[in-house]
């Protein structure tokens, strides 16, 4: 405990009919994140699926929602 961070997901479509998820994440002390993270997805299925896999992971190691 004590630890203050974040994990934020973003999502957009793009103009070739993709999917691009963006992670960022960090410590609540620091303005800019310490890291991004970017990914495309075919289809929104595949986009859902991950969503919830990083979901499941995420509350597991003590994120709030």
């Amino acid at each position: 405990m004590g630890r203050h961070r974040y994990y934020r997901l973003l999502t957009y479509p793009t103009l070739f009919g993709e999917f691009l998820l963006i992670r960022e994440f960090g410590s609540m002390k620091n303005k800019k994140p310490t890291g991004v993270i970017k990914e495309y997805f075919s289809s929104v299925l595949e986009l859902e699926n991950t969503l919830n896999k990083i979901y499941r992971e995420k509350i597991k190691k003590g994120y709030l929602t």
